[in-house]
């Protein structure tokens, strides 16, 4: 049975319990980051670490989840969840990441790190607030969560909200995606710029589940999501990225705004993104640069990507997952586009270290 971290313990899995009334499994309210780590000799590396820890962080503050989050304290959590993982393993598995290649002695896993509102912490945060709610408030909040458990204790963390790690073996992606590019569905699924929840990684999954198994049944990778003014999103589980005249152009993100209504010179207040600020995006958007690849943010519409040079998708599960068809219609010549490879190359070498 596999050991997860739970509110500031390693536990079996099986031994892993929630409350039932967790605000989580209740109504869904929680964050969630997907990274992948891969575990040699014993020690892990998890690329881009600080980035996920970053957003989650910034995104619990910024629904009210949770304001005492720590990033050094979580990320020791990752880390040892993935090396605990590794070890229980027995250090067998040699998946192919997203293409990036077998290496011996490697293990590589897909790792999870879960918040959820927990029991009755917004309400008793609310009463803190001064905020009369007709319940008497629980126990101080603000305590470790199970400190000098290990050195992973998650100190900082709130005692109500639930924080859970676990680690699996990553999936093997066949190389076939990567050279010859995956067909696109597009969703039904509109997204509204004034939903506060949206541009963060919430546990709210459930309509784009639904669309990618829609598109799964038209045997396609992905499925494209637009705004409700009919605009480019994302894909369900990915950020998007279309290539014109050698230039990338992708949706303006969450936090974004300001900066590319100044750049644009537009006036008075921006419209909020629902654009997730992507990690592997914020990869990729800098190792363009690097390499002399201009990248614009922008809104951009369904005919933009159907006339596009190349389109790509990008994830910390695929890294950069090149699209050669949307619905019925080739992008380009039908084959991946240089810039993909070109991109996808670098994506490579950063998450290898290499």
């Amino acid at each position: 049975m596999p050991t997860v971290f739970l509110n500031g313990r390693f536990c079996a899995a099986d031994g892993a319990m929630v409350s039932a009334f967790d605000a989580g499994f209740q109504h869904g309210v929680g964050l969630f980051e997907t990274m992948l780590a891969s575990v040699s000799g014993g020690e892990a590396r998890v690329p881009f670490l600080g980035d996920h820890l970053d957003r989650l962080v910034e995104s619990a503050r910024a629904l009210g989840l949770s304001e005492s989050l720590r990033r050094d304290p979580l990320g020791d959590a990752v880390v040892e969840t993935a090396e605990r993982a590794a070890r229980e393993m027995n250090g067998a598995g040699n998946g192919n990441v997203a293409g990036a290649g077998k290496g011996g002695g490697e293990t590589r896993l897909r790792v999870r790190l879960s918040i959820t509102g927990g029991d009755l912490n917004m309400l008793s945060r609310a009463r803190r607030a001064g905020v009369e709610s007709g319940v008497e408030p629980d126990a101080e909040s603000g305590a470790e969560s199970g400190a000098g458990e290990s050195r992973a204790s998650g100190g900082g963390v709130e005692h109500n909200p639930t924080l859970l790690i676990h680690a699996q073996r990553a999936t093997e992606y066949p190389e076939a995606m990567f050279e010859r590019g995956v067909l696109v569905t597009l969703a039904d699924l509109r997204i509204n710029p004034f939903n506060p929840l949206e541009g963060h990684k919430t546990l709210s999954y459930w309509a784009r589940l639904r669309e990618l198994q829609a598109a799964a049944a038209k045997r396609a990778g992905e499925a494209l999501v637009f705004t409700i003014t009919n605009h480019l999103a994302g894909g369900c589980v990915s950020n998007a990225m279309i290539v014109k005249d050698g230039v990338i152009h992708t949706p303006i993100a969450r936090g974004e705004e300001e900066q590319e209504a100044t750049r644009s010179g537009g006036n008075g207040v921006p419209i909020p993104s629902p654009v997730l600020p992507g990690v592997t995006r914020k990869v990729v958007t800098r190792l363009a640069g690097e390499i002399g690849i201009e990248v614009r943010r922008r809104m951009i519409t369904i005919h933009e990507i159907l006339s596009a040079d190349e389109v790509f998708l990008t994830n910390s599960s695929w890294g950069v997952l090149p699209v050669t068809r949307v619905e019925s219609q080739a992008i380009g010549n039908g084959e991946v586009g240089e810039v993909t490879r070109q991109v996808r190359g670098e994506w490579l070498r950063e998450w290898t270290g290499r």
